[in-house]
């Protein structure tokens, strides 16, 4: 594919670009990146909304891996607006995917679940979408504890994958269902599920996914607090996640982040700051804010372990800093109960007052968040509301739709029945007073043609006896100078000062009756003198009152199609062609060369 980005053939390019960051760079946006901005550069080149929809996708989804909400949300909303345009369900639905998945991983559940269930109705019919929204919800459902409602979605989506053969997202959506089993007392078919999940990633060969299921395994044993097996699996993945120094390492970063907490809990704290320092180091080269909140976050609850107060509110209100950007809300609960921990300690106690306020607001706030009953009563109502919408929405379309066949169908009879009287009484008319009239006038063309041609006829026979002096001069006799000069004065003067090229309608007869001469006489001088016919003669002016037009300041509130009009063209076609073939380029492109943009 990379080979056949020399093509000189623009629609062939684009649709290898779309493959190249859609498909083979699918899990790597970052070197995807460039190839998205090709994309969008080329797209709006050629117009094809369609392909820079898909690119502004993409876009946003880089943003989401980097944690840039505000821009993923923004590019996003783009896609989606170009797309409602197109009026493309396929695409909207698309947007309100994402849009769905911006809103989970900024915490904003209920709007979560409104736009995935919106994607899900739009679209329906293309698995590979309809798994990748029931995956989203089953994260939210999970997210606020309803376990059967996510491992129906999970479920669903794994079965999609699974016949696709999608063995990367099936692992993933694996890797969440063995959460499951951890969360009960099937704990050997959790570890059972990790292998499956590795097996599928390793069918894929897809590193960056064995390093996730080892570092899954490690976090499991971290909870259970059998920190040496932990270690194990934590090192495990950071191996694999070592092999990548190109991408966005935040993988990296966190298993050097576990590390460090798994080294705290064994109380090796010069390890644990070892490995906090790495991870550090690793994130901010990409200002990859998620792991350098959760890394400094490790930082402050060792210090505050250690006694040292001061240095762990430096650490957590640094975490607290990145966690803010990034609306993750569970890590403020964490910093504002280690801060009113180490003010307390310190002997601050109206700040370790105000952090433990604030500590149980987010948590009251989580918790509701998680809470089965108000996602249920939040599902129930949405689906409620759509469902009432929609039955008027039925009602009321179905009534019009009958009241506009109904009033149709009267017109159309209408202006049959009139179009019928008017074609008999019209057929009455010419049957009994223009055919005889029309006979009468064929009848004396047909005698003046053979009237003429026997003219023409003696004339020749006596052309052949007269004397050459005495023949009637035939040829056209060239145009005296002199009037050619005063006339060309005139006529420059009406394009110069008078500007009448401004007037679409302006004709060759019009022009010589303002310059009280002949067409055939005014043609045949702009030919020999120009060298152009009349019309293009004019658009010559044209342009260039154009090309003013497009430079002004002053009419940068008129569209091109605005510009063609005050230049004198009737059409925007006849405009954008003469100006091309005029200046090689189209009007847009002239704009845009000399700094200027047109809608």
């Amino acid at each position: 594919m990379f080979s056949q980005l020399r093509t000189t053939d623009q629609d062939k390019k684009l649709e290898i670009l779309q493959k190249i960051f859609r498909e083979y760079y699918n899990f790597d946006p970052v070197k995807g990146l460039p190839y998205v901005h090709q994309t969008i550069t080329l797209a709006k080149r050629l117009n094809d909304k369609k392909a820079e929809t898909g690119a502004y996708y993409a876009l946003a989804s880089y943003y989401q891996c980097r944690g840039m909400m505000d821009s993923a949300f923004f590019f996003c909303q783009i896609a989606l607006d170009i797309s409602k345009i197109l009026n493309s369900k396929s695409l909207i639905a698309h947007g309100y995917s994402d849009m769905g998945d911006l809103f989970r991983v900024r915490g904003e559940k209920v709007k979560a679940i409104e736009y995935l269930k919106k994607s899900l109705e739009l679209d329906s019919t293309n698995k590979s979408h309809v798994a990748g929204c029931c995956y989203s919800l089953g994260l939210l459902y999970a997210d606020a504890g309803c376990p059967e409602e996510s491992a129906y979605y999970y479920l669903k989506s794994l079965k999609i994958k699974e016949e696709q053969k999608k063995w990367i997202d099936a692992a993933y959506l694996i890797c969440n269902l063995s959460g499951f089993y951890f969360r009960s007392s099937y704990r050997e078919q959790g570890f059972l599920a990790y292998e499956k999940a590795l097996s599928y990633f390793r069918l894929a060969k897809h590193l960056k996914g064995e390093s996730y299921v080892y570092n899954l395994m490690g976090m499991t044993y971290f909870s259970d607090k059998n920190y040496l097996s932990a270690l194990k699996y934590f090192r495990k993945s950071l191996a694999i996640n070592y092999l990548d120094t190109i991408t966005i390492r935040s993988g990296f970063s966190f298993n050097l982040t576990n590390i460090g907490d798994t080294w705290m809990k064994l109380k090796r704290f010069d390890s644990a700051q070892f490995y906090y320092s790495r991870a550090l180091d690793f994130s901010s080269r990409d200002q990859d804010y998620l792991p350098m909140s959760c890394t400094y976050l490790s930082l402050g609850e060792m210090n505050t372990e250690l006694k040292n107060y001061t240095t762990a509110i430096q650490f957590l209100n640094q975490g607290l800093y990145y966690s803010r950007l990034l609306n993750y809300r569970v890590q403020w609960e964490t910093a504002y109960n280690l801060l009113s921990e180490c003010y307390n300690a310190a002997g601050n106690h109206e700040k370790a007052l105000l952090y433990l306020k604030l500590h149980n607001e987010i948590k009251d706030s989580i918790f509701t968040e998680k809470a089965h009953q108000e996602v249920a009563n939040m599902t129930i109502k949405y689906e409620t509301q759509k469902k009432d919408k929609e039955i008027i929405r039925l009602n009321v379309d179905s009534k019009n739709k009958q009241a506009k066949i109904r009033i149709a169908v009267i017109i159309i009879l209408l202006i049959v029945m009139i179009t019928g009287f008017v074609s008999y009484y019209i057929w009455l008319y010419y049957r009994k007073k223009v055919m005889p009239k029309v006979k009468a006038l064929s009848f004396i063309q047909e005698m003046i043609s053979i009237e003429k041609e026997g003219d023409n006829r003696r004339l020749r026979a006596f052309d052949k006896l007269l004397p050459p002096e005495l023949k009637p001069f035939t040829d056209t006799p060239p145009l005296p100078t002199e009037i050619n000069k005063n006339l060309i004065v005139q006529l420059e003067g009406l394009l110069i000062k008078d500007k009448i090229y401004l007037n679409e309608n302006m004709s060759l007869t019009e022009t010589a009756h303002m310059l009280d001469t002949n067409t055939a006489y005014l043609s045949r001088l702009i030919n020999e003198h120009y060298t152009i016919n009349f019309s293009a003669f004019l658009n010559r002016y044209r342009i260039e009152e154009a090309k003013k037009m497009i430079l002004d300041d002053h009419c940068n509130n008129l569209s091109i199609e605005g510009i063609a009009k005050n230049a004198g063209f009737r059409s925007k076609s006849t405009f954008n062609q003469v100006f091309k073939n005029s200046t090689g380029l189209t009007p847009t492109e002239f704009a845009v060369r000399n700094g200027k943009v047109r809608a």
